[in-house]
C-alpha cells in the first residue's frame, strides 16, 4: 500500500516541476525576493528621499519679539548662501497670529512644509524639523545677532549678554527607530503570509484542474483497477506537498542567503529588519506544510465534485476567498496583537498558517494543541475525499449504465 502511494506520489511530482508554471513561478518569485530585499538600502544609498536641497520653513512669532516679517530673514538667508555659508536653499514663511502649534504639526507630518520656528519670547526659539536641519539655528542666530547690531550701536559686555537666545531643537527624524521598529514587526510576517498565499492559491488550483480532469478521462477509474482510491488521493497529496515543500525551503533559502551576503556588504536597513530564527522558520514550514495539506485537499475535494472543467475558477472562489481572509485577519492581528478574538482565530485550521506567525506562542502545550487540530482536521478530509469520490464514480458509472440501456 505504501509503495503504491509513493509511486502515484512521485509520478505526481515529476508531473508538475516538469510544468511550465512551475519554472515561471519560481523565475519569478525568485526575481521578486531579490529585488525586494535589495529595492530598500538601495533607496538609501541612491539618496532618493534625501535630495531635496529646498526647504520650506514657517515662521511664527505672534507677539513680533524678534520677527515682524519674513523678506528680511530670506534675504539674508539668500546672502549667506550666495557667501556659501549654507548649502540649503531656505525659505521662510511669516504664518499670521493664533497659529496652534498642533497644525504645525500637522503640517510638518504631512510634508507640506520641512520645519518652523516658533518664538515664544525674546529669549526662548522653538526649531521644529521633519530632518535633521543644523543651518537654521546656525542662520537664526547670525540674524538676530545683526539684528541686534543694528538696533545697538553702542555695545557692551552686559548688552551682549541679552542678546543669548535659548533654543529647543527637535528633530523628527529621531523616529526613525519606531519606523524601523514597525518595519522589523512587518517585514518578514508580511513576505511568509504572501509565499503561503500564492503557494496555496496555484498548487491548489493546479491539484483541482488535475483531479478533475482525471476523473473526466476516466484515468482515475483505470488506476482503481490496480491500487486503492486513498492511495490515489494521499499520493497526489504527498506529490504536491513535497513540491511545495522543496520550493518554499527554497524560497527562504534565496531570502536569507541574500541577507547574509547583504550584511557584508554593508546593508544596514534590510539586514537589520529581516533576522534568521531557527525557531520561528521551523514553526512555520511545520505550519505552512499542515495548511498547505488542508487547502490542497479542499482544491482536491471541488476537483472531484465538479463536472465540467470550466466550472473550476467559480467552484474554487470560496476557498480562495478564505485564503485571501485568512491573509488580511493575519494582517490586521500584526496590528492588533492584544485582541483576544483574532488570537483564539488561530485554533481554526483554515486561518493557522497564516495566523500563527503573527500569533506566536511559547507554550508547548499551545503548539500541541494546534499541531493535533490541524492534524485531525487533514484526517477528517481525507476520509471526506475518499468518500465522496468513491460516491461519485458509483453514481457516474450507473448513470452510464442507465444510457447504456435506454439506447
Amino acid at each position: 500500500m505504501i509503495k503504491k502511494t509513493l509511486i502515484i506520489a512521485g509520478y505526481t511530482f515529476r508531473d508538475i516541476v516538469t510544468k511550465g508554471f512551475f519554472k515561471i513561478f519560481t523565475l519569478v518569485m525568485t526575481i521578486l525576493i531579490l529585488f525586494g530585499v535589495l529595492l530598500p538600502d538601495l533607496i538609501f544609498k541612491l539618496n532618493v528621499f534625501n535630495h531635496k536641497k529646498e526647504y520650506l520653513i514657517y515662521l511664527v512669532d505672534d507677539k513680533n519679539y524678534i520677527f515682524d516679517n519674513h523678506l528680511d530673514l530670506n534675504i539674508y538667508m539668500k546672502s549667506l548662501k550666495d557667501s556659501g555659508f549654507i548649502d540649503g536653499e531656505y525659505y521662510f514663511e511669516f504664518l499670521g497670529e493664533n497659529t496652534s502649534k498642533n497644525k504645525l504639526n500637522e503640517d510638518l507630518k504631512q510634508g507640506i512644509v520641512d520645519g518652523y520656528v516658533f518664538v515664544n519670547n525674546s529669549k526662548n526659539i522653538e526649531i521644529i524639523t521633519s530632518i535633521d536641519l543644523p543651518e537654521i539655528k546656525f542662520v537664526l542666530d547670525r540674524f538676530i545677532f545683526n539684528k541686534w547690531v543694528d538696533e545697538n550701536l553702542n555695545i557692551d559686555k552686559d548688552k551682549l549678554e541679552n542678546i543669548l537666545v535659548k533654543y529647543k531643537i527637535e528633530n523628527m527624524s529621531l523616529n526613525n527607530n519606531k519606523i524601523i521598529n514597525i518595519f522589523k514587526k512587518f517585514a518578514l510576517p508580511i513576505i511568509l503570509m504572501m509565499m503561503s498565499y500564492m503557494i496555496f492559491v496555484i498548487y491548489g488550483q493546479f491539484l483541482s484542474l488535475n483531479s478533475n480532469i482525471e476523473k473526466n478521462s476516466k484515468i482515475v477509474e483505470i488506476l482503481l483497477t490496480k491500487v486503492r482510491l486513498s492511495n490515489i488521493i494521499l499520493g497526489k497529496i504527498i506529490g504536491v506537498t513535497l513540491v511545495a515543500f522543496i520550493q518554499i525551503v527554497y524560497f527562504l533559502s534565496v531570502l536569507f542567503l541574500t541577507l547574509s551576503l547583504l550584511n557584508s556588504l554593508k546593508f544596514p536597513f534590510i539586514t537589520s529588519i529581516i533576522r534568521f530564527d531557527y525557531v520561528f522558520i521551523f514553526r512555520y514550514i511545520l505550519y505552512f506544510v499542515f495548511g498547505f495539506v488542508i487547502y490542497s485537499l479542499i482544491f482536491l475535494f471541488i476537483g472531484f465534485i465538479i463536472d465540467k472543467t470550466e466550472n473550476l475558477s467559480i467552484a474554487s472562489i470560496p476557498v480562495i476567498f478564505m485564503i485571501s481572509l485568512s491573509y488580511f485577519i493575519s494582517i490586521l492581528s500584526l496590528q492588533l496583537p492584544q485582541s483576544y478574538f483574532l488570537k483564539n482565530l488561530v485554533y481554526f485550521p483554515l486561518f493557522t498558517p497564516f495566523l500563527s506567525i503573527v500569533n506566536l506562542s511559547n507554550n508547548l502545550l499551545n503548539e500541541i494543541v494546534l499541531c493535533f487540530i490541524m492534524i485531525l482536521t487533514i484526517l477528517i478530509l481525507v476520509v471526506i475525499n475518499i468518500k465522496v469520490f468513491r460516491f461519485m464514480i458509483k453514481f457516474k458509472g450507473k448513470g452510464e449504465n442507465k444510457l447504456v440501456k435506454n439506447g
